[in-house]
């Protein structure tokens, strides 16, 4: 905002403006208070009716007194000294308005300075405001300042805010939409946000796709969103230290957020658990509480699951071709997981497919949170693979589950190899196939052509012993 913005504007000061004339004669004007001479040959007269200084909209009172400088200071005399300035009116008061009206314009007899003072006196009209109208503008300038932003901020309509996935299983997807459409009048950019304290827009078992996007008014787009429980997010599931809930912000650029609420029931499974904590289910583990864990009766020596999976390979299907070298039916594996957490029987073989079972198997092993070998003895192990009896020292460290479930597993390949012309199996190919499950590189560390290698060595100093001593 500039000076001309202003309704009324004065400008005073010492502009240092001069008369254009001689000494004598502006002396003698000044005598004879012959103001008008004088204002003729005013300098800043002068400029203003040029059109250099000051527009034609700026005004100055009428002067009907003597010049105001220069005096010798303390007497009513001009300047006597050596330069003998010529009188003139260097102080001055200028106005700008429509509104301003002069009463007084006059200088002072003070003679302190090497000027005499003056002063204006002025009745100004001030502008008084209609309150209620200024009320009434004031509130339609509001709701035109809100309807012109609501035209351009961005507005949605979701078709759901919130989406529940109800029963949720271990490695079974499960998946649902929601349609967001752009409502509003504006291109709209959006995008899933992590809540305050996350990095994440959502939690590790649940996908978003797409979770970004931009919408032209009258465009719709679906999200699919997915729950998939795998082993790296389950054993917080079954363990009861996480539920399915999350919720999800939907953020518009310029606009507002939308929550959406997701939730499930999950189903706790006996895979990605651990060794300890399966033996305390005498029962199935989703028809009731384990054990405490410092019970000294009811725990297995192995986990059921375990058991049941292998017993049903050992009268069903030691005699399957290239059986753990081929993959099993994914759903079929659904209901064995399912039967396994839930204590029902398992269907014949004219049923099931053997792979089926045999991979489940391998995938038990693969889910458990601390493998049967575990990490803390994985070096020690690599390093015993050159001898059986070395490698039995590293076996008779472990953790008793641990220990029984070595040798249980163990037992049971040593028995498939007695089929070995049927199924076609040799202990190179068990070991390469049961080494990754047992025996686990630890999550910090490398897999070299060595150590696989080493892995492998190991598991077959146990399968190549005549005599297995536990």
């Amino acid at each position: 905002m500039g000076i001309n913005n202003h309704d009324v504007v004065f400008w005073f000061g010492d502009l240092n403006y001069r008369i254009d004339l001689p000494d004598e004669e502006v002396k003698e004007a000044i005598a004879e208070e012959n103001w008008d001479l004088l204002l003729e040959a005013d300098q800043l007269k002068q400029q203003m009716s040029l059109g250099n200084v000051f527009d034609d909209d700026w005004v100055e009172a009428d002067i009907a007194f003597a010049p105001t400088y220069k005096y010798d200071p303390h007497t009513t005399i001009y300047d006597t000294s050596d330069k003998k300035r010529i009188p003139a009116w260097c102080d001055r008061i200028l106005w700008k308005s429509d509104y301003v009206s002069p009463l007084h314009y006059r200088r002072f007899e003070m003679l302190e300075s090497d000027h005499r003072p003056i002063a204006g006196e002025y009745e100004v009209d001030i502008k008084s405001i209609l309150e209620d109208q200024r009320m009434n503008v004031y509130q339609e300038i509001v709701k035109e300042i809100d309807r012109l932003e609501n035209d351009i901020k961005p507005d949605a309509e979701l078709s759901r805010t919130e989406c529940d996935f109800g029963e949720v299983r271990y490695r079974v997807p499960v998946r649902q939409t929601l349609t967001i459409e752009n409502t509003g009048k504006v291109a709209a950019r959006w995008s899933f946000i992590p809540k305050p304290g996350f990095e994440d827009f959502c939690k590790p078992w649940l996908w978003v796709s797409p979770n970004l996007g931009l919408l032209v008014p009258g465009e719709k787009v679906t999200i699919s969103l997915k729950i998939h429980i795998t082993e790296e997010t389950a054993s917080v599931l079954n363990l009861g230290e996480e539920t399915l809930e999350d919720i999800l912000i939907l953020h518009f650029q310029n606009g507002k957020d939308y929550y959406i609420m997701v939730t499930g029931v999950y189903l706790k499974s006996s895979f990605a658990c651990s060794l300890d904590y399966l033996v305390r289910f005498p029962h199935p583990i989703r028809q009731g509480k384990p054990i405490p864990q410092d019970s000294k009766n009811g725990k297995l020596r192995i986990p059921k699951e375990l058991w049941r999976i292998i017993d049903w390979i050992y009268h069903n299907a030691m005699e399957e071709e290239d059986l753990f070298l081929e993959t099993g039916n994914q759903v079929e594996m659904a209901s064995l997981r399912e039967g396994l957490d839930t204590g029902q029987r398992f269907p014949k073989k004219i049923v099931l497919d053997p792979h089926s079972m045999a991979e489940t198997l391998l995938r038990f092993l693969e889910s458990l949170i601390t493998p049967v070998i575990p990490y803390q003895h994985y070096k020690y192990a690599l390093d015993a693979s050159s001898s059986y009896s070395n490698s039995k020292q590293v076996i008779s460290q472990l953790p008793e589950v641990h220990y029984n479930t070595f040798y249980y597993v163990i037992a049971f390949l040593r028995e498939v190899l007695e089929y070995t012309e049927q199924n076609n199996l040799t202990a190179a190919k068990l070991a390469f196939v049961f080494s990754t499950m047992l025996l686990r590189t630890p999550p910090d560390g490398k897999v070299s052509a060595s150590s696989r290698k080493k892995r492998m060595q190991f598991i077959l100093n146990f399968l190549n012993e005549e005599v297995l001593e536990i």
